[in-house]
């Protein structure tokens, strides 16, 4: 099994999928392979309304360059409300610990893998169970995001790899269901990142940029000939010994509220083997995050737990046969 890092702290804002759902997928601990290969990732909990959780979370490693700081202060302090519950989330003292914690399960899984060594020790796959993190913007959150985790962990492996283990290049991979219009706005301009995005919904939906390419799938029966397609417009070669983060969203998958019928969880399995095998062929180290997914009537948490699993262990299943 690939290593696995997970946030200890789940937000009691308002109960939402995106921060229990990664406590679901720990309780499978126990099945998911070795206990070791199982990290709890211990996280900044905030739990005081004062500006010392804000000194802390800067020691711990600043959002500057990926949020404002007038926005982190109000996800922290909750003034002024608007801007504090500006991701969709009502605002607790809890909201930052919890957003962070995320933030920094998927920074600990992109670091692992960006500072693996070639010489077959470590593999080239490492994921977390953080969830959605894409719609969030530079002064607000959007669509239940709180902070963007992809593009903070993607700017942090650039500046933080030295000598033979640079990362000068990081690929975003996100098939969740929904746009990034988020992350393909933190991005724009900068060279070192490139996004392959391939939805079903137009929600976040964005104007292609020069380092951003947005597709959507209206039918599900085209959908893996798309992120083949997307995948051979990137220039592979470029990438080998870089980074790739990956968003494994199902909220595209045909049960799911805003999904898209005949995306079954066949198609979203075939979907994960290959973005796997492709980054594996090329020798681009590859982090995972579980993005997209939220139950409902028609989407219970059992199909939501599975669909998640299945990735963990397509991911686990190719690590091994390498």
């Amino acid at each position: 099994m690939p290593k696995i890092f997970w946030s200890s702290v789940a937000a009691k804002s308002r109960g939402s999928d995106v921060d229990d759902k990664a406590l679901w997928l720990a309780e499978l601990r126990e099945t998911a392979g070795p206990k070791e290969l199982i990290r709890r990732w211990k996280m900044l909990d905030v739990t005081e309304k004062s500006p010392q959780p804000l000194a802390e979370l800067f020691e711990y490693g600043p959002l500057d360059g990926t949020h404002a700081d007038a926005y982190v202060s109000a996800v922290g302090t909750g003034e002024p409300r608007e801007l504090a519950e500006s991701s969709g989330r009502f605002w607790t003292p809890g909201l930052l610990g919890a957003a962070w914690s995320e933030v920094l399960a998927l920074r600990g899984a992109a670091l692992e893998v960006a500072l693996a060594r070639d010489d077959g020790t470590s593999g080239r796959l490492v994921g977390c169970l953080s969830g959605e993190m894409h719609h969030a913007r530079q002064d607000s959150g959007r669509y239940g995001s709180v902070f963007n985790g992809i593009v903070n962990a993607a700017r942090l492996s650039l500046d933080n790899c030295v000598g033979s283990r640079s990362i000068g290049r990081v690929l975003l991979i996100d098939l969740d269901g929904d746009c990034a219009g988020g992350t393909a706005s933190l991005i724009d301009g900068d060279s070192r990142i490139r996004l392959v995005d391939v939805a079903v919904s137009d929600r976040d939906a964005y104007s292609p940029t020069k380092n951003a390419n947005l597709k959507i799938v209206a039918d599900a029966s085209c959908y893996l000939d798309v992120v083949r397609q997307a995948l051979a417009g990137v220039p592979a070669e470029q990438y080998a010994g870089q980074l790739c983060i990956y968003s494994a969203g199902v909220d595209g998958a045909e049960s799911a509220a805003r999904g898209l019928p005949g995306l079954t969880a066949a198609i979203l399995a075939e979907r994960d083997r290959l973005v796997f095998s492709w980054c594996l062929k090329h020798r681009i180290r590859t982090a995972f995050l579980l993005g997209g997914g939220e139950t409902s009537g028609a989407f219970p948490r059992e199909s939501l737990v599975a669909l998640h699993r299945q990735t963990i262990d397509i991911a686990g299943q190719l690590v091994t046969a390498k």
